[in-house]
């Protein structure tokens, strides 16, 4: 009797980030045609977010705008698996504020990406981490909008797995959300 065995696990590793790649390079070529036929601000955000949940499989996603007098990051739109997380929880654009030192706060604070490859572990998440929990989002990454270099706003996307983002898929986020800006 012999018995010969295969280690396999790098060629699922492999088959996963294809299909991960191929999916992600749909959901950019979905953003570039939705910017062409966007007609407003707001249906552009609408779409951006229904675009990231139904063929990014992202489980959330929302684009958060500046308020100027609060410095609140007020929720505009979403799509996805929000089940109230939004109304639970308070976002900051303003960093010397406890709330303003998570990923969307960072994000519009410093105009660059911020990730959270694990909610349930990153000190970023400490405000919200409960609530996220209850949800299954695992990580987040927050990308800022910009309007003539101008930071206002936060688009950030949520999934349901731990150490979801790579340096490949924060450069295709990052290259749609300037689509957005």
């Amino acid at each position: 009797l012999s018995v010969f065995l295969k280690d396999i696990t790098k060629q699922k590793s492999t088959k996963l980030k294809l299909v991960k790649n191929s999916r992600f390079y749909y959901f950019i070529s979905q953003f570039n045609q939705m910017n062409v036929y966007s007609s407003n601000n707001i249906s552009l955000y609408r779409e951006a977010c229904k675009i990231a949940v139904n063929i990014g499989h992202f489980k959330m996603a929302w684009v958060g705008i500046i308020n100027e007098k609060s410095h609140d990051l007020e929720p505009l739109v979403f799509d996805g698996n929000e089940q109230g997380y939004l109304t639970s929880i308070k976002v900051k654009a303003d960093q010397s504020e406890p709330e303003g030192r998570g990923p969307s706060g960072l994000s519009v604070s410093f105009g660059k990406s911020v990730i959270c490859n694990d909610i349930e572990t990153d000190p970023k998440m400490a405000l919200w981490k409960e609530e996220a929990l209850k949800r299954n989002f695992l990580s987040n990454i927050a990308l800022p909008i910009k309007k003539f270099g101008k930071v206002i706003g936060v688009f950030t996307l949520y999934t349901d797995t731990k150490n979801f983002f790579d340096e490949e898929e924060i450069l295709l986020l990052e290259g749609a959300t300037r689509i957005i800006s």
